[in-house]
């Protein structure tokens, strides 16, 4: 089980600019979700999405600031 930290934790979606994203958080504590939009660029082309998240009552991590994606 994962939880949500508070920071922006999506990448490759449409809302960021290269950075993360902060994406759409629905609810609190085990039953909050988060979203965000892809949109595919290209048939043939690769495309990378990631989201960033912590292990329940740890600290929050460090998630990077640019996409990990190769």
């Amino acid at each position: 089980m994962f939880q949500i930290g508070p920071l922006p934790p999506w990448f490759g979606v449409d809302q960021n600019d290269g950075g993360a994203a902060q994406g759409t958080d629905v609810g609190s504590g085990v039953t909050e979700t988060t979203t965000a939009t892809v949109t595919i660029k290209s048939t043939g082309t690769t495309q990378c999405v990631s989201v960033c998240c912590q292990f329940p009552n740890n600290t929050p991590v460090a998630c990077p600031t640019t996409n990990p994606c190769p």
